[in-house]
């Protein structure tokens, strides 16, 4: 996920700084990013515990 939307995050920036992009879609594409990691974390989580179930 870091390999292919935070490039596209860095052009969005860019562009909402020197006044060519939207603010509304960089604050909405950088909240899904969050959102995406966040649940992307909390799912490893869970398949890390289903493991050591697995395992015992």
């Amino acid at each position: 996920m870091i390999n292919f939307i935070d490039p596209k995050i860095s052009v969005i920036a860019d562009d909402v700084v020197n006044g060519r992009g939207s603010y509304h879609k960089l604050k909405s594409m950088s909240i899904r990013m969050v959102t995406a990691r966040l649940l992307g974390t909390l799912f490893a989580q869970l398949l890390f515990i289903w493991g050591k179930v697995y395992i015992v």
